[in-house]
């Protein structure tokens, strides 16, 4: 490996001596670098030493945790046009939302996350009902479904985000998404959505990034997007 290719905090494997942090580039030494071992790495554990660079290699970047995943998923919602046209779509269409969970924690750990983004509340003032499914395994859930938006953005929402697939009824006009990073935090807690068919346009309107208030106003509108009117249509 060349010393050019390394910098301060590199992850790296030494040869004979294991796994540490580069520390030190000593620009005055031309083919070693300070390493500060991992503990657990026999010997050397915790120790910092110099590290002749033909003897280093990178160590592949750590995978990413579960929250870490999942904070990943919610940022690719907001930054996708085909999202706001959905969140659009949902204000001027009929719409239905729900929040499910088995009886017992699972359904106070729903009313706990629909309250942290304001989804606990209905806009007549009552308390929200999360409903309880049969499936234990299946935990919270949090869906909409709504009319046909086609498959064009839905292919494309689910091509963006990674994380969504809506889904159409079977024999039915009807699209749904059950996704809680969709559902939860996009609508509600970006957006300010409320499970509810009545909802707050203005409020709504006032947190679409500028960027993206093309996109959501289209789907207002009910522009069917298709794959070849695609550019003519110019969501986002």
């Amino acid at each position: 490996m060349n010393k050019t290719d390394i910098t301060l905090g590199m992850r790296v494997k030494v040869s004979a001596r294991g796994k540490g942090t580069v520390v030190d580039l000593m620009p005055t030494t031309k083919f070693f670098v300070k390493v500060e071992y991992d503990l657990g790495q026999g010997k050397f554990s915790g120790m910092e030493m110099n590290a002749d660079v033909d003897t280093i290699k990178p160590l592949p970047p750590p995978k990413p945790t579960r929250i870490e995943k999942y904070h990943a998923q919610v940022n690719a919602v907001r930054q996708s046009p085909f999202a706001y046209y959905v969140a659009g779509w949902l204000l001027t269409h009929d719409s239905n939302y729900n929040a499910s969970a088995p009886e017992g924690e699972q359904t106070d750990s729903a009313l706990e996350e629909l309250a942290a983004v304001g989804m606990d509340v209905l806009t007549d003032g009552s308390d929200v009902t999360v409903t309880h499914g049969r499936n234990l395994a299946q935990g919270r859930s949090y869906s909409v479904t709504t009319e046909d938006f086609g498959d064009y953005v839905s292919g494309s929402l689910a091509a963006a985000t990674s994380v969504l697939t809506p889904y159409r009824g079977l024999g039915t006009p009807i699209r749904g998404i059950q996704a809680k990073q969709f559902v939860l935090d996009f609508l509600g807690g970006d957006l300010n959505f409320k499970l509810d068919k009545t909802q707050d346009v203005a409020r709504i309107l006032s947190r679409v990034p500028a960027a993206f208030r093309s996109a959501f106003e289209q789907g207002m509108r009910g522009e069917k997007i298709e794959k070849e009117n695609a550019t003519a249509a110019s969501i986002g």
